[in-house]
């Protein structure tokens, strides 16, 4: 998911032969659209003037951080169709990395070994297409684009692009994957036989006659090239790997078409032309774009960025593919720390802005409760002054309303000589004389159990005088107001 984000919609497909340099500079998005092709003569350059021309023309260009992808020719690989006597991958595996020096005059670690499996055999064998390519050649072609400032994402196989090319983006894609076909592909000073099956090419060969040679000495090489055809078809059909019905004549076919008469002759099977141009989008601004179409094949270099990931032949060093890995990882790491960055800035917004709506309708609050802040406080003092006023309004009476409840309580048995009320302490004493202690007693039980009267004291009798001390109860008082 995080890797997408940093890759260019742009990618520049290259090829470094011993005499030419290809460029195809393309979009790989949706059926994709080639803006530039480049074919520059190396014959009488250096690496680094390679490397320099390459330089500049990204200048011109405009090019920048772009990722690069490098098609390796036929002819620099040695294949081999070759028997494993196992059908275990992992065994398979094994004895071609011990038994590869065998078919290749370098040593081990000179080369790149790599196969692609192409179905099980009698007696408990794999057939396989062995493919060994010298590591200098990768090594070359890797310092001459990193000092010119590309980033190589990865090196393929030719024939193998071809082979999944044509099972794909073709006309003949469902001819080409249902049954084998053969494409005999011509580029400027190269022809390669290739055997397409299911998308991945079970045989290949390579042939030194290319287009000029035909175009400029045809009557020189013809003969030749025919039997180069032969042998190579000869050598297929002995293999008894599978039977031919498709023939595919592809790359620049200027020349190589005038002959499909002598090559169907040849090779006792039906040609067919298909030109690569027809199947991919070809700016027209592109400057000599028809002389370069005509005598060079940029079919590798344009079908490279989008079937490179399908690949099985990855000639990619292991130290590249180590570099690619950590900085994919640091890509990672830098966009998930700019994303928890971004998290953060997010919620510090939604925080800062809700911290504002709140602190902005705490403003407005406080400005509707200044203007009626000040009334109120008015409005409380008034309240109190009238509760102050009811108070001593109700209180005010109280006095007679205790004296009027005492005059129906006291028997007419009993005279009263003094009656005083301590109006701060809210109690009432009476004195008076009665024949009977008896009806005093009764007198002081009376009064307790009215709703005027509280805390009633026994009664202080001297003889026939007596004095009651009570308490009036205040709440009673003014609830009966």
């Amino acid at each position: 998911m995080f890797k997408k984000l940093f890759k260019s919609a742009h990618i520049l497909s290259v090829e470094v032969s011993n005499e030419f340099l290809k460029l195809v500079y393309l979009s790989r998005t949706g059926q994709g659209k080639v803006f530039d092709l480049v074919s520059h003569d190396i014959r009488t350059m250096t690496d680094e003037d390679i490397s320099n021309f390459i330089k500049t023309y990204l200048e011109q260009k405009k090019i920048q951080n772009i990722e690069t992808i490098v098609s390796i020719p036929a002819r620099f690989a040695i294949t081999k169709n070759i028997e494993v006597p196992s059908t275990d991958q992992n065994e398979i595996k094994e004895i071609i990395q011990l038994q590869a020096g065998r078919h290749t005059p370098y040593s081990r670690e000179e080369i790149f070994i790599n196969y692609i499996s192409i179905g099980e055999h009698k007696g408990g064998y794999t057939r396989v297409l062995l493919v060994i390519v010298n590591r200098d050649i990768i090594k070359r072609n890797l310092e001459i684009l990193e000092k010119a400032g590309l980033a190589v994402k990865k090196f393929v196989l030719a024939p193998e692009i071809f082979a999944k090319w044509y099972a794909e983006n073709t006309r003949l894609a469902k001819t080409v994957r249902q049954s084998p076909a053969a494409i005999i592909y011509c580029d400027y000073n190269s022809v390669d036989v290739i055997v397409v099956r299911a998308g991945n090419p079970i045989f290949v060969r390579s042939i030194p006659i290319g287009h000029t040679h035909l175009a400029e000495e045809s009557h020189s090489y013809k003969e030749r090239f025919l039997g180069e055809i032969k042998s190579s078809f000869e050598t297929f059909q002995s293999e008894n790997i599978e039977k031919l019905n498709k023939v595919i004549i592809a790359g620049a076919t200027t020349e190589l078409g005038k002959f499909i008469k002598e090559i169907e002759a040849a090779i006792n099977l039906p040609v067919e032309t298909l030109s690569y141009y027809d199947d991919v989008g070809i700016s027209g601004e592109i400057e000599n774009k028809e002389t370069l179409m005509r005598n060079f094949s940029f079919l590798s270099t344009i079908a490279a960025p989008f079937e490179y990931k399908k690949v099985l032949i990855d000639l990619t060093p292991e130290e590249l593919k180590i570099r690619e890995a950590v900085a994919e990882k640091n890509r990672d790491i830098i966009l998930v720390g700019t994303l928890i960055i971004l998290i953060l800035v997010i919620v510090t917004a939604t925080l800062v802005e809700k911290a504002y709506v709140k602190n902005n309708y705490f403003e407005n609050l406080k400005k509707i409760y200044d203007c009626y802040h000040e009334e109120s406080v008015q409005l409380r003092k008034q309240e109190e002054k009238i509760t102050r006023l009811k108070k001593h309004l109700n209180l005010r009476f109280q006095a007679l309303d205790a004296l009027d409840e005492l005059i129906n309580l006291v028997p007419q048995k009993i005279y009263l000589r003094d009656i005083s009320f301590n109006r701060t302490e809210s109690v009432m004493t009476i004195q008076g004389t009665s024949q009977e202690s008896s009806i005093i007693y009764q007198l002081a039980k009376t009064l307790e159990e009215s709703s005027y009267f509280s805390e009633v004291k026994d009664p202080k009798i001297d003889q026939s005088d007596f004095t009651i001390s009570f308490s009036l109860e205040s709440n009673t008082l003014l609830g009966s107001q």
